[in-house]
C-alpha cells in the first residue's frame, strides 16, 4: 500500500502542477487499480485530464482515495514529494 499511496501522491502534484505528464501517471495508477468501486471516479478522472481540467482531477482523485480507503488520505494527496514530483522542480 505504500507504493500505492506514493503513486497517488505523485499524481495528485502532478494534477497540482497542471502537467501533462499526469495523464501518463493516471494511465499506470488505472491499470493498477483495475475494476472496484472506484471505477466511475477513474472514468470521470480520465475525462477530466482529457479536457485539461486539472482541478477537477485533483477533486476527483481524493474521492478516489476515499474510495480505496488509503490511510492518512489527506496527508497523501498534500505531500511534499522526494525527486522529480516536488514543487521546486
Amino acid at each position: 500500500q505504500d507504493a500505492l499511496a506514493r503513486h497517488l501522491s505523485q499524481l495528485a502534484e502532478l494534477l497540482r502542477r497542471h502537467d501533462m505528464t499526469a495523464e501518463a501517471s493516471f494511465a499506470a495508477l488505472r491499470e493498477r487499480l483495475g475494476g472496484g468501486d472506484w471505477s466511475d471516479p477513474l472514468n470521470r478522472l480520465a475525462e477530466q485530464l482529457d479536457q485539461l481540467e486539472f482541478n477537477a482531477a485533483a477533486s476527483t482523485l481524493a474521492e478516489v482515495v476515499e474510495l480505496l480507503g488509503i490511510d492518512n488520505g489527506k496527508s497523501v494527496l498534500n505531500a511534499d514529494l522526494p525527486g522529480p514530483f516536488t514543487r521546486e522542480s
